[in-house]
């Protein structure tokens, strides 16, 4: 057994109570500061990857949306009638949207009708019916497509979104236009043609790429299969087309949708790093984030670098200066462990103060400016939380975000005031006991799922007053916060009271007209049929013209009534079988004196034999009676008008053509609409107000028809007819049901010589 010196004993001892501790203290602190930092870069990368995955789902979603709608306006669906129109509704979309590169539109054959890049130039027309997106979008799927990444020759990034031009039954709303809904009739005879877009995703990728983590993490973007489609560094992209054998991208293939939590792993290039994916949902990408463990790291590191020197040096001089170096390094690692556990206890205001100018008052230096940037960061958190508010109470739709219990975590004011609340008092309740909405009388619930806006909708105050709004629903996958929909309530009740106090008013004022100009037109027939009145022939001539201003004034009556009718859905149809050429026919036969006045030549193109339509007769005939005296009155003399009847396996379709003073394009797009008057027809001088071409265009729709124009201004115009084939079973139901006399009735139409 050696026996140690008293000196050795004492110098083991020292060793023991001195060094030991310290190396403990030190190794417990360094596994606690590793373990917080991996925690805390683990949550930034968290959120980085939901962010990211979040906005990429976002911007797809965005410009399917757009498309869709775009799809279903009447320019592009009605594109095979004209290309003008529909062609100025593609140059819009580009204009409003600068990630567009490209659009295309297709017919049922996959041959391009049109196609406008981003410079507005016309493209070479290319048949695309093998094309990926033209075979998904049409026979093979039936609703819309996107296409994998694609770089071009600037190495700027696009996919391809391809929509088809669907039809809807009659369950849909204008606004639930996703085609992948059970109402979307997907049969390729119903498909019309294809909406085929690049996008680039330039600006897209900058904002994904643009995100760090810590000094040297970065995050990047592969499909389901593993392959690179976006990259901060453009060379490694191009170099490294497929990723699958990286472990964090193996793990997202093998399992896309778990969002997995970073985990320890190596990188791209063999690099030791902290990883985690998060799934695109639209289109089954996966953004990966990953941080060189060592950046994480480095901070303890170096402090335990510092606390290697520190335990090196107090060995050496540990024998001669042990009491004053125990009493020096003990204390203020008491006071370190003690700020430790304030900090970690979540007192984050809590100060070291250590009297040293050693490596253990930098340490203690380090906490302290540690808690002091916390606490500032948590003090701007709540400062930037309360901006929001403020913004949020501010604007003027009502908002309310749920999460996925339905449970109300946030709502503004103007939310709270449609059911008679304050915000505190609804947050924490169910959306339902609050926002009893309805559509069309039945209780409505929208979908949750996905982003929509729906109209129409309709919420009764705690005062019993009726509000419609315009729903828009917003679905929010892996929010931090909880939050997983966002409504917004656009509230359209005033609008709607306005317009239906002017049509009260237009009718009112068309009814209280009426009775006046009754007693001005019988005193003036009176006097006129009077043999024994001794009226000179100045005084006759002046009666006439009153009299044929008040025949006018009364038509104008008539068709003011009949707007309201229109607006109010009071406008009741008497359907009966017609014969459409013959009717035609006869019209053209009416003109023929008013066209040779104006040396205009009129004549009549098409069946001789019957071509029948399921409507109302009296109703109908105005129609095409008020385009053919349009026609004339709008073409000078020597000029030509043609009426064109044509059977066609979509309808019948009538069109009256002129070569007259024609129309101009920002006049057409408000022809149809109520009082207004082309630029045309203003300077020319003639008669009208402007309600002829609306009065008929609603009778047209009321048939199940349309009317359309195609003008050039100084070259003519032509207006279509677009009316359906009749329906026998629903002809014979009417008879069967109808009373005596009900299939037939007189309107009182005057749209003769109201003019466009």
């Amino acid at each position: 057994m050696i026996r140690l010196k008293v000196s050795q004993r004492v110098l083991l001892l020292l060793l023991a109570t001195s060094l030991v501790p310290l190396a403990a203290v030190g190794l417990t602190w360094f596994r606690l500061s590793e373990s917080s930092l991996k925690d805390s870069a683990a949550s930034e990368q968290t959120i980085l990857t939901s962010n990211a995955a979040s906005s990429v789902n976002q911007f797809v979603a965005d410009k399917i949306n757009l498309l869709i709608i775009h799809s279903q306006t009447v320019s592009i669906r009605g594109y095979q009638a004209n290309l003008a129109n529909a062609s100025a509704d593609i140059q819009s979309l580009i204009k409003q949207d600068a990630d567009i590169k490209n659009v295309a539109l297709a017919d049922q054959d996959g041959m391009e009708r049109l196609s406008i890049s981003q410079n507005g130039a016309s493209a070479t027309l290319a048949n695309v019916s093998q094309s990926n997106a033209f075979r998904v979008a049409t026979f093979l799927a039936g609703k819309e497509y996107i296409s994998p990444v694609s770089y071009d020759n600037s190495h700027q990034p696009y996919i391809t979104i391809a929509v088809p031009l669907v039809t809807y039954d009659s369950s849909q709303t204008s606004s639930n236009l996703s085609t992948d809904e059970s109402g979307v009739i997907r049969s390729a005879g119903a498909i019309k043609g294809v909406l085929i877009t690049q996008i680039s995703l330039a600006s897209l990728w900058r904002s994904v790429l643009s995100e760090h983590l810590g000094a040297n993490g970065y995050a990047y973007v592969v499909d389901g299969q593993g392959n690179l489609i976006a990259y901060p560094d453009m060379a490694f992209l191009l170099a490294h087309r497929s990723l699958s054998t990286v472990p964090a991208v193996a793990a997202f293939i093998a399992d896309p949708g778990a969002g997995a939590h970073p985990v320890a792993t190596t990188s791209e290039k063999g690099v030791a790093v902290l990883s985690s994916y998060q799934q695109v949902p639209a289109t089954g990408w996966g953004v990966v984030a990953e941080e060189p463990t060592g950046t994480i790291y480095a901070s303890a590191n170096r402090i335990a670098n510092i606390g290697f020197i520190l335990f090196g040096a107090m060995a050496a001089v540990v024998v001669a200066a042990s009491y004053s170096f125990s009493r020096r390094f003990t204390r203020p690692l008491e006071q370190l462990a003690a700020g430790a556990r304030l900090i970690s206890g979540g007192q984050l205001d809590a100060h070291i103060d250590v009297q040293q100018h050693s490596e253990i008052g930098t340490l203690a230096d380090t906490f302290n400016a540690m808690t002091a940037n916390i606490s500032s960061l948590i003090r701007r958190s709540q400062a930037d939380s309360s901006k929001l508010n403020v913004i949020l109470n501010n604007v003027g739709e009502g908002v309310v975000a749920t999460d996925k219990t339905g449970t109300i975590v946030v709502a503004n004011v103007a939310a709270a005031v449609l059911v008679g609340n304050l915000p505190k008092s609804i947050i924490g309740k169910p959306l339902t006991a609050h926002f009893g909405w309805t559509k069309g009388g039945q209780p409505f619930e929208p979908t949750l799922t996905k982003t929509s806006l729906y109209h129409n909708v309709t919420l009764i105050s705690p005062n019993q007053r009726a509000h419609f709004l315009d729903v828009l629903v917003n679905h929010i996958e892996n929010d931090p916060m909880g939050i997983s929909t966002i409504f917004t309530m656009i509230d359209k009740t005033n609008e709607r009271e306005l317009e239906s106090m002017k049509t009260d008013f237009v009718s009112m004022a068309a009814h209280e007209l009426r009775t006046p100009m009754t007693t001005i037109r019988g005193y003036l027939d009176l006097i006129l049929q009077d043999k024994d009145a001794d009226l000179t022939n100045e005084t006759k001539d002046h009666l006439l013209r009153i009299q044929a201003n008040s025949r006018q004034l009364v038509g104008l009556i008539n068709n003011l009534l009949s707007v309201s009718r229109i607006e109010r859905g009071e406008l009741t149809l008497h359907l009966d079988k017609v014969g459409w050429a013959q009717t035609v026919r006869q019209v053209v036969n009416d003109q023929l004196f008013m066209a040779k006045a104006k040396s205009v030549t009129l004549s009549y193109s098409g069946p001789v034999e019957p071509l029948y339509i399921l409507a109302d007769e009296i109703a109908i005939t105005e129609v095409i009676n008020n385009l053919v005296t349009n026609a004339i009155n709008y073409t000078d003399g020597g000029g030509r008008v043609t009426v064109t009847v044509r059977d066609t396996p979509d309808g019948i379709l009538t069109f009256v053509q002129d070569n007259g003073m024609g129309i101009s394009t920002n006049d057409q797009a408000h022809l149809f609409t109520k009082f207004y008057r082309a630029n045309g027809g203003l300077a020319s001088g003639k008669p009208g107000t402007g309600l002829g071409l609306y009065i008929s265009q609603a009778i047209a729709r009321l048939h199940g028809g349309s009317i359309s124009v195609a003008s050039e201004e100084h070259k003519g115009s032509t207006f279509t007819i677009s009316l359906p084939h009749i329906d026998l079973d629903h002809y014979n139901q009417i008879r069967r049901t109808a009373a005596p006399g009900i299939l037939k009735g007189k309107h009182g139409w005057v749209t003769k010589n109201i003019s466009r």
